[in-house]
């Protein structure tokens, strides 16, 4: 075993053996421990509840009235992502003009949180309000955006996601304005989603 393999084992835990036996310096073992050493979870019960509801809207979703659009249909569709750490959805408007954003869900700590990557190219961290295990709704609330310095006038703030059913949720995106006068005041976009099969 070279000495380059035998330190990757170690950054991992991996313990390595050279056999010396017999002189016989070409076969190397592995020992793996028995189990590897994970801290308790800390998350909170209601915090992952929150993120199964987010991960049980997996699929393709349609709403036919955004009302920001003139009704045009929205799609989004949710996938699980890094090994089970993140879900990512990914919001297209159906039309001659389209408009494509990404969201990813994901736990931080104690909190549920989400990053959205918005197409008037900011990055905004919405962090969800404290959730009872059987709640229907989840409010996420405005914590911070990454290149305000390029786009600062238009930033989404709220969202708020109420589950129906297996196959019925509605989004209610509240969009934050500032006007040329510096005037600042909110938008709400609400979108009926079904599920696409």
């Amino acid at each position: 075993m070279s000495v380059i393999t035998a330190f990757l084992f170690s950054q991992i835990g991996v313990a390595v053996a050279q056999d010396t036996d017999l002189g016989d310096r070409h076969r190397s073992h592995v020992i793996v421990p028995a189990k590897v050493a994970e801290g308790p979870s800390t998350v909170p019960t209601a915090a992952l509840a929150a993120f199964e509801k987010i991960k049980g809207l997996v699929g393709e979703w349609e709403a036919r009235d955004g009302v920001s659009y003139g009704g045009k249909p929205i799609r989004v569709s949710y996938k699980i992502v890094s090994n089970g750490t993140g879900v990512m959805e990914t919001y297209s408007q159906v039309g001659a003009d389209l408009i494509e954003m990404i969201t990813v869900y994901h736990l931080d700590g104690d909190s549920l949180m989400l990053t959205h990557f918005c197409a008037v190219n900011n990055q905004v961290r919405l962090r969800a309000e404290p959730v009872l295990e059987a709640g229907k709704e989840l409010r996420f609330s405005y914590v911070d955006a990454s290149n305000l310095s390029v786009s600062n006038k238009d930033l989404m703030n709220h969202l708020v996601i109420t589950f129906q059913d297996r196959d019925h949720f509605t989004q209610t995106w509240t969009w934050r304005t500032t006007n040329d006068k510096g005037k600042t005041f909110n938008e709400n976009a609400v979108y009926n989603f079904v599920r696409r099969k």
